[in-house]
């Protein structure tokens, strides 16, 4: 049996979406005939929100304890305490992100690991990616093991529009390129996301023109349940048609959905009536509180998060999935749009133009804006223009191969990359 290390600092029952990718397909991994082993920080959460909640038994998670965030969970009076705890460690040490001292706490571990079971391959998922580059120093001490850096992010593409205050010469910022460096350069391959990914990362393998494969992300048949129940009428209408917005709205991404409901209030059409923006998470609190006070409040509901389980409702009885990218972060397909193929529905697309807006467009599987008036009045009328056919669900295209976007073929796409 193959065997392989799974570096993922984000894992279930972590709650956020950066633990979905491989909390999802190492367990795919595992049911592959894998003998799969997960290192990951060992996190709490309430059990509604995690991602998976059963594990095959190939698959084995070691949970690495940070007594920092322990001490922050044993008790809100020590929130403020451990934070600035973990602010004084991380200058000391010159850590560059969160997952730099687990990297530290995992070590002793995860070597104990490779010298007793001899894997055939490491995967590091990042970020944070303080992962890979502690992958990429593993790489140089045991050769034989393959290495795969997986960054489900860009790392220093993007660096100044995360962290604007910072310039060139921050050592944070000369540490982290150096790392990046070292990272692409030692490991057998590197892995991400989206085409525009692998872009941003291809000058730093000019040497390596070998290096650099997408591996997209992906839905979970498993997370559709096996029936719905009643229409959830305490979120959604049914009389109108609901466009649905899942997760987070902020860095941007709210801005371009308020210059959507704009257009979408300077059209005179009737029809507008019968179209509700249902949005479900975290909004950008200034933008949040200018659409509640505009004329154009009445067209959207604001909702806190729901637990995934009830996300699947929502997702299944909405008539489009609203999948927004920000100006700057354009290239990223984001899980959202895996969510709606999931469910076959049809997508509203706001974001530059990038290869999903072109699969989008030439499969009819939805509707795309690029963020500008003419595009969003283009998008806005065909939706009302079309209101009883895409409330039949029968507007989109349904005869798409939905199924290859699904994390089950995804992996084994990833396991015939590795060539184990």
């Amino acid at each position: 049996m193959k065997k392989v290390i799974i570096i993922a600092y984000k894992f279930p029952p972590y709650a956020g979406v950066g633990a979905r990718r491989w909390g999802k397909m190492a367990d795919y991994f595992a049911q592959n005939g894998i003998d799969t082993t997960v290192y990951c920080g060992d996190w709490e959460t309430k059990e509604s929100f995690s991602w998976n909640k059963k594990r095959h038994p190939n698959l084995n998670v070691v949970k690495i304890t940070n007594p920092i965030i322990k001490f922050r969970n044993s008790n809100p009076f020590f929130h403020r305490i451990s934070f600035r705890l973990e602010t004084i460690i991380n200058w000391v040490f010159k850590f560059t992100d969160d997952g730099s001292l687990f990297t530290v706490l995992a070590r002793k571990k995860i070597k104990k690991h490779l010298k007793t079971n001899t894997p055939d391959a490491i995967i590091a998922t990042g970020g944070p990616f303080s992962i890979n580059y502690f992958a990429a120093k593993l790489k140089q001490e045991y050769p034989h093991v393959k290495v795969f850096q997986d960054f489900r992010d860009v790392w220093m593409a993007e660096y100044f529009h995360q962290f604007p205050t910072q310039t060139k010469k921050h050592w944070k910022y000369i540490k982290q390129k150096k790392m990046e460096a070292f990272s692409i350069k030692n490991c057998d391959d590197y892995i991400s996301v989206t085409p525009g990914c692998i872009e941003r990362f291809k000058h730093l393998s000019t040497n390596y023109p070998t290096k650099g494969k997408v591996i997209l992300n992906g839905f979970d048949k498993r997370d559709k349940p096996s029936s719905f129940g009643e229409f959830p009428d305490k979120y959604l209408n049914a009389k109108k048609i609901n466009i649905s917005h899942f997760g987070t709205l902020n860095f941007g991404r709210e801005k371009n959905l308020h210059k959507l409901l704009i257009d979408f209030h300077n059209i005179k059409n009737i029809e507008k009536e019968n179209i509700i923006f249902n949005l479900f998470g975290y909004f950008e609190p200034k933008t949040k509180e200018i659409i509640k006070n505009s004329d154009y409040a009445k067209y959207v509901n604001f909702y806190n998060f729901i637990p995934p389980a009830e996300v699947q409702t929502m997702m299944y009885y909405s008539d489009l999935h609203l999948v927004i990218n920000d100006d700057v972060y354009f290239y990223a397909f984001g899980s959202k749009i895996y969510d709606a193929f999931l469910y076959k529905k049809g997508v509203v697309y706001l974001s530059k133009n990038n290869e999903l807006s072109s699969i989008i467009k030439e499969n009819n599987l939805g509707v795309t804006s690029e963020n500008n008036t003419k595009g969003n009045t283009t998008l806005i009328n065909t939706i009302l223009n079309n209101v009883s056919k895409i409330k039949e669900d029968s507007f989109f295209n349904k005869n798409y191969d939905f199924d290859k976007h699904s994390i089950e073929n995804i992996s084994k796409e990833y396991i015939e990359l590795l060539k184990l």
